[in-house]
């Protein structure tokens, strides 16, 4: 096991490597660090010694090992693997998220938009200007870059024209409009009462929420899912069934 790894594997465990390797090399030069402030960073006080012992007093070799352990820690961080689903909601603003809770679903679809590269399918039987507020212009910057955008209305679906016609002109004036498309669930396809964003088969929001501002800004009370994986093609392959052919 060289320096790197060694170094790394005893700041695998820390939330912030680079912090951590910090400390730990401040600690390795000589300055006193109590084992409680190693644990609060996530560092062994155990494992600390033996890298102590292997460095040395080489301030070059530490800073080296330090650095590289870090970058080492945070790469394997990173390749673990991902929960397939992840809970998100809408809540009130003067709401904390609890514990366990990290996503706003306004953030989700937009985090979802911005990181499309090929495709966006949308779905939701209410759609408004205040929801176009939020994703709109995030719709517009994925045509730019060449992201096919499809969104999706129900039969019966709450899609003004005023809207739609709203919708148009921020992708005409930020965008590029040939690369939105506007299809109907075909006649005798069921009420889709769904509400999915899904992008390039790989993740998708499913969930309670509408794209009004209301549904997505925080007045209402919603819950869904982010999805990752495989499960995400058979998602868009259920809205591929009921839609109107083009």
């Amino acid at each position: 096991m060289d320096d790197t790894e060694l170094v790394g594997g005893a700041l695998f465990e820390a939330r912030n490597p680079m912090a951590a390797a910090a400390i730990l090399a401040e600690a390795l030069n000589g300055q006193w660090i109590t084992r409680a402030e190693m644990r609060a960073v996530g560092l062994d006080p155990d494992l600390f010694e033996i890298i102590r012992r292997r460095l040395s007093d080489d301030p070059l070799r530490i800073e080296r090992a330090c650095l590289t352990g870090a970058a080492w820690a945070r790469g394997l961080q990173a390749a673990q693997q991902v929960d397939p689903w992840e809970l998100v909601a809408t809540l009130p603003g003067h709401v904390s998220l609890p514990q366990g809770l990290r996503r706003t679903t306004g953030e989700t679809l937009v985090q979802l938009i911005t990181a499309a590269q090929v495709h966006v399918k949308a779905v939701a039987p209410y759609m408004t200007r205040g929801g176009l507020d939020h994703l709109g212009p995030g719709f517009a910057a994925a045509t730019k870059r060449g992201v096919e955008i499809e969104i999706m209305i129900p039969s019966g679906a709450s899609l003004t024209s005023t809207t739609l016609a709203e919708m148009l002109e921020i992708i005409k004036d930020e965008g590029d409009h040939r690369r939105l498309r506007i299809v109907s669930f075909h006649s005798n396809a069921p009420w889709a009462h769904l509400k999915v964003l899904a992008v390039d088969s790989i993740a998708a929001y499913v969930g309670s929420a509408n794209f009004t501002a209301s549904g997505i800004g925080g007045r209402n009370l919603e819950m869904g899912v982010l999805v990752r994986g495989a499960q995400v093609a058979a998602i868009e392959q259920v809205l591929e069934t009921f839609k109107q052919p083009v």
